[in-house]
């Protein structure tokens, strides 16, 4: 599949869905992710953005302006990871824990806005795990 191809994919799934969440961390995918979903949803579509002492503060506010740039709605949540007892000991799966904790922040903040897919740039074994995990 070439490169006009997978965006064409893309854009019919996310014309299927009814509104959508953008779990926005203002890397590159996840813009493009945001920028094609406002485009084609336009007020149908929130970024949601976390803020958390694992976050530099210049991407953070990076986040930010390219949401008021382009006009897309936005919320920030805010995750404090240094209180859950597994991180402080820095384990192997730490990457697991934080993004679990993240998903769920994500998650129940769509919820409470009535918000239906969410969709990110993370690999979607992973984003999919974690969903299955909290979803039980």
């Amino acid at each position: 599949m070439d490169i006009r191809q997978k965006k064409e994919s893309l854009e019919k799934k996310l014309q299927g869905f009814e509104n959508i969440v953008v779990a926005y961390s203002g890397g590159i995918d996840s813009s493009l992710l945001l920028k094609i979903s406002h485009r084609l949803k336009k007020d149908k579509v929130i970024a949601l953005i976390v803020k958390s002492p694992f976050v530099a503060n210049f991407e953070y506010e990076n986040a930010i302006s390219f949401c008021k740039e382009i006009g897309v709605n936005y919320k920030v949540i805010n995750v404090n990871m240094h209180d859950l007892a597994p991180v402080k000991h820095n384990p192997e799966d730490r990457c697991y824990i934080c993004k679990t904790l993240v998903f769920t922040e994500i998650i129940n903040e769509a919820k409470k806005l009535g918000f239906k897919n969410i969709i990110g740039a993370d690999k979607y074994k992973t984003l999919n795990e974690a969903i299955q995990k909290i979803s039980k």
